[in-house]
């Protein structure tokens, strides 16, 4: 693969044993001598990636799996229990997050353990009887979980049958003294919402089309930051609105 600015990546492929018979690119590298390696693969069984090793970084930087027997990555389900970027020959980890399931694959909480982690990053979620994430509480996990006294942060919401959120809940400190707001939403038939009240400042009221495309709706500003939680994947965190898909 050539780039506009002449920079080449060239796949590496094995000559011989499994990776040859599979097809399986081993490493990337600058040439077709290999002169230098931006990144070498190991593999769990037949196509998924296990250890990824990027030497051209200072100190070597390492996704750590271990690549025999069954990982203690994952569990026997195939969901991530600990997301691991390190030093590829030290134990410092840069990224790491370990995580914990129900039984019906909804990501209960999120442990923060990189070397030096700064403290109150946990992360426990609680959902309905239907699956959907109806809480977030941040601060630092006690037995797998976050008390709301203890927690610095809250993200509550409660939902309709039809997924439809009746009233959002944010607290910006948790357990703290600020106090928290409340906003009430309220929808039509076709599920599109008509008011938001209580919010400080006050949103507007969405104003849609007959396409059902939004043709006025509260800035991106006031939006709260929210978790998007996907079984197996790492949480990371965006704007949400009515649209968006948790849990």
């Amino acid at each position: 693969m050539v780039y506009p600015n002449g920079r080449e990546v060239h796949l590496d492929y094995p000559t011989g044993g499994l990776g040859d018979r599979l097809s399986r690119v081993s490493r990337l590298t600058s040439d077709a001598m290999n002169t230098q390696v931006f990144a070498d693969y190991m593999y769990l069984g037949i196509n998924t990636f296990g250890r990824i090793d990027h030497p051209l970084v200072t100190n070597g930087l390492r996704r750590h799996v271990d690549t025999s027997g069954d990982p203690p990555q994952w569990d026997r389900f195939g969901r991530v229990k600990d997301e691991r970027w390190k030093e590829q020959n030290t134990s410092t980890s840069y990224d790491r997050y370990e995580y914990k399931y129900d039984r019906t694959s909804n990501r209960t909480n999120r442990d923060v353990t990189a070397t030096g982690a700064p403290l109150g990053r946990d992360e426990d979620y609680s959902y309905d009887g239907l699956d959907r994430l109806s809480k977030l509480k941040r601060g630092d996990l006690v037995g797998n979980s976050i008390t709301d006294a203890a927690s610095n942060y809250i993200l509550d919401w409660k939902l309709e049958a039809l997924g439809n959120w009746k009233t959002l809940i944010e607290d910006p400190d948790g357990g703290g003294v600020g106090s928290s707001t409340t906003q009430t939403r309220t929808h039509n038939k076709a599920n599109e919402v008509l008011t938001i009240t209580g919010s400080t400042p006050d949103w507007i009221d969405p104003q849609q089309g007959a396409r059902r495309r939004d043709r006025e709706a509260p800035p991106l500003s006031q939006w709260p930051v929210a978790p998007v939680v996907v079984p197996g994947k790492a949480t990371h965190q965006g704007p949400i609105d009515s649209q968006s898909t948790i849990g």
